[in-house]
């Protein structure tokens, strides 16, 4: 699959000024300031799908709209409003644009947050706010705030406010994919996320599913709307915009990507153009009908072609580094392991052994230069590895298999080669060249049982509440005379 010549002629017609500039300064990488992409960016505020997405907009930035009075539906109209018109091209500087932002911002919570912590809609509206040119406001900080510390276990994003049914029910235990859709758009465009550890877990997320398909089924995917080519880019996902965004991150040369790029060039027409296969019901957000030659897709999809080869080129020339904001970065289309393995072998390098947390030197460790040196008397086990993270730790070896337990004696004992390594026994009585948190765990042990023991004894006299007093309490008073004769 290649960007064609005539696929990039009909994207550079004059009948859309918003594709053409996004063409040329985007795919092309002509500059903003030249003849032909200035003419373009001059052209988009009189055009008529922008004049078409206004429309429903009113003098003090709200927006005209039948469902006004419940705030979920509201809101998702104002967010697709909005996110269509920074497609378009619109920024901070037209006063239509800067009044329905100033509307959007009223709505939101102290947090950063718009409605019940929906992470669709946090992350469509900060790809939005940094595309009209809101990236360095306060407000804008706020939610980016919000996004990094909404980031679950897994790397996906879900709404917190949205529980089970049924009584004091949970919040779902797995993440929402088309809200991680949406947050992975706002990391690959926003320079002050783009390179942190929360971007490499949310690609990690979508790599694990090979972009769309399910973990236990991987021709299977999430939802049926992951593989649609829909337009445009609201509140539900598409197949599109997860490859521009993974490709803008240099996750589109991984072999988890293979699927997901052979289910896009099955759909490329012979002339380079791809159809709409998916849209809304909106009015003033004109697109071309279902099943024909759409622009936008077309635009996306071969910016996504574009990412793909410019990071493989990068790679190719050393190139390990970029600039983005100011803020170096290293590009992680280059790496060869997922990103949960890069995390875990940054958490152990950063992890010290424990001898270099003591205070004072023990076992014979001397200390230079402020690091703590390796006990002369503990040598690299070949079963346990150069770092004896089980010893001294407090953990008690009798848990462990008898040829590790030995091999934790020798290496405390400073016994090597054939030396005579200490039995078991000597391990559980804990000898004087053994740390104190084992003998003392050895002790407490003991006399937890022999105290369980005792309260036993005592039980077995008690009489029970359920069953009633015992044998001698039942005795008659005759009886019981008998017994005083």
């Amino acid at each position: 699959m290649q960007v064609s010549d005539s696929a990039l002629d009909w994207l550079l017609e004059d009948d859309d000024p918003s594709v053409r500039y996004r063409t040329l300064t985007e795919l092309l990488g002509r500059g903003a300031t030249e003849r032909e992409p200035a003419a373009a960016r001059m052209a988009i505020p009189d055009s008529p799908a922008v004049a078409a997405a206004l429309e429903p907009l009113a003098a003090d930035g709200s927006w005209q709209y039948a469902h006004r009075d419940q705030p979920n539906r509201y809101l998702k109209f104002v967010t697709a409003s909005l996110s269509y018109i920074a497609e378009l091209g619109l920024d901070r500087d037209d006063p239509r644009a800067s009044s329905a932002v100033e509307h959007l911002f009223s709505l939101q919570q102290e947090d950063g947050d718009f409605f019940r912590h929906y992470s669709c809609y946090n992350g469509l509206i900060l790809r939005t706010l940094n595309r009209l040119g809101f990236r360095d406001d306060r407000r804008t900080a706020r939610l980016r705030e919000l996004l990094l510390n909404s980031i679950r276990h897994d790397g996906g994003f879900h709404c917190d406010m949205r529980p089970k049914r049924g009584r004091d029910a949970s919040p779902p235990h797995k993440s929402c994919i088309k809200g991680s859709l949406k947050a992975l758009l706002a990391f690959a465009e926003d320079p002050e996320l783009r390179g942190t550890e929360e971007c490499e877990m949310v690609a990690g997320y979508f790599l694990r599913r090979h972009v769309c398909f399910r973990t236990d089924d991987l021709s299977t995917p999430v939802v049926p709307q992951l593989l649609q080519l829909s337009f445009p880019i609201i509140y539900r996902p598409g197949l599109v915009e997860a490859l521009y965004a993974m490709s803008a991150l240099g996750y589109g040369r991984r072999p988890e990507m293979d699927r997901a790029w052979a289910s896009l060039a099955g759909r490329q027409r012979p002339d380079g153009r791809f159809a709409l296969e998916a849209s809304v019901n909106w009015p003033h957000l004109r697109t071309t009908p279902r099943g024909h030659a759409n622009k936008w897709i077309t635009l996306y999809a071969c910016l996504a072609l574009k990412h793909r080869e410019r990071r493989t080129a990068a790679k190719g020339n050393g190139q390990g580094a970029k600039e983005n904001g100011g803020r170096q970065t290293t590009t992680t289309g280059g790496s060869k392991d997922p990103p949960s393995i890069r995390q875990e072998r940054k958490r152990r390098q950063r992890r010290r052994s424990p001898f270099a947390r003591q205070t004072t030197p023990s076992y014979g460790g001397q200390a230079a230069d402020g690091i703590r040196q390796r006990p002369a008397g503990l040598a690299p086990s070949p079963r346990l590895g150069p770092s004896p993270r089980l010893w001294p730790t407090g953990r008690c070896p009798r848990k462990d298999p008898p040829s590790v337990r030995q091999d934790l004696a020798r290496r405390a004992s400073g016994l090597h080669g054939n030396a005579t390594p200490p039995n078991d026994q000597s391990i559980r009585q804990g000898p004087a060249r053994h740390p104190p948190s084992l003998k003392l765990r050895s002790v407490g042990k003991d006399r937890a049982l022999q105290n369980s023991g005792r309260r036993r004894q005592r039980r077995r006299h008690r009489p029970s509440p359920r069953l009633g007093p015992s044998l001698k309490q039942r005795r008659s008073p005759v009886a019981k005379a008998m017994d005083l004769r």
